[in-house]
């Protein structure tokens, strides 16, 4: 019978976590910057532009941020899409 606090299930885990603090980092830059852009977001948080191009839209998933109008970014200087917080009375809370 496999035991279920192998080391896979240690990492898995620790990816999980990870990626729920990386998620809270996000949305707190939002609530605090709302409209920019993911690596404006990074930059402003310490992230690299990977890890907060995947958690933005995971956000957007669980009805907690929107995106905006495209604009030019002024860390990619290129054309990208902005970020909101969703109003509080809609949006519902990661648990």
């Amino acid at each position: 019978m496999a035991s279920s606090s192998g080391p896979e299930n240690v990492i898995e885990a620790d990816a999980g976590a990870r990626k729920k603090s990386h998620r809270d980092v996000c949305l707190e830059q939002v609530l605090e910057r709302p409209g920019c852009t993911a690596a404006e977001i990074g930059a402003a948080a310490g992230m690299n532009l990977m890890s907060v191009s995947r958690r933005l839209p995971e956000l957007r998933r669980f009805g907690l941020v929107r995106n905006g109008r495209s604009r030019i970014c002024s860390i990619a200087k290129r054309l990208s899409l902005t970020w909101f917080p969703v109003e509080a009375n809609s949006a519902t809370r990661l648990a």
